[in-house]
């Protein structure tokens, strides 16, 4: 499957089944190579507002509605800075706008990058970049899989085997929820993907939860994530409103 067909838009289209698969390739079947230093990426997050999937939480910048496109994301034209920076591969077309958040990775030297504002200082550093605007200018018109480009994805020969993980997303309110705003409906969708657990501290609760809904016990959480079993009850109660079940 191809870059392009595996961004396109199902005609059976079930998001939670498109979205485990653009997952998984990208979590187990790809590299993020960087000023020519390969990384394996831990954690993205998918966002997709379109037909029968009006994702609320999605940014919907015009330049999302393309596929295989490089998004940093930006307010008004201006782009983000400090903590709240963020890059995106956008897979939408016209009247769609979606994005895949990459939110964490490991370096060729075992190194972890967690969140997705370090993960762009990481990317900023490794290039050379002076800036957000200066990165984005050179990589801007070249889709995201372009060998010539200093940041771009390359397919390994064979795919990883590594379990991947689901949970909510980081960060998601419903601070400006309006009465029949579908904010609600999507605000714990796990449509957040990761392999590394343990090297993962932001939105660790969002974590826990998603595998005790998978079915992960707690015993198990523990060590996958590297969180006391008392964080884990307490994680579980606030979620539940009730002590979760040991098992």
């Amino acid at each position: 499957m191809t870059w392009e067909e595996l961004f396109q838009r199902p005609k059976d289209f079930v998001a939670d089944e498109w979205f485990a698969r653009i997952a998984a390739t990208l979590l187990n079947a790809s590299r993020l190579i960087v000023a020519g230093e390969p990384h394996r990426l831990t954690e993205v997050e998918l966002y997709y507002h379109g037909p029968a999937h009006e994702d609320p939480f999605a940014h919907r910048d015009p330049v999302q509605q393309q596929v295989g496109v490089w998004y940093f994301h930006r307010t008004g034209g201006t782009y983000r800075g400090g903590s709240f920076k963020g890059l995106d591969l956008a897979f939408g077309s016209p009247g769609v706008f979606s994005g895949l958040l990459f939110r964490g990775l490991e370096d060729s030297a075992g190194r972890f990058v967690d969140g997705p504002s370090l993960l762009v200082d990481h990317i900023l550093k490794k290039t050379g970049a002076k800036s957000v605007r200066e990165l984005d200018a050179g990589i801007a018109d070249r889709v995201a899989w372009d060998a010539s480009s200093p940041v771009h994805l390359m397919r390994l020969p064979e795919p990883e085997s590594r379990p991947i993980y689901r949970a909510a997303r980081v960060g998601l309110t419903l601070k400006r929820a309006t009465l029949g705003d579908p904010r609600p409906q999507f605000l714990r969708k796990d449509y957040r993907f990761l392999t590394e657990p343990r090297h993962t501290k932001k939105g660790k609760a969002h974590i826990v939860r998603g595998l005790h809904q998978q079915g992960v016990p707690i015993e198990r959480i523990r060590e996958l994530t590297g969180s006391p079993l008392a964080s884990i009850r307490r994680y579980l109660t606030l979620a539940a409103g009730t002590p979760p079940t040991l098992r």
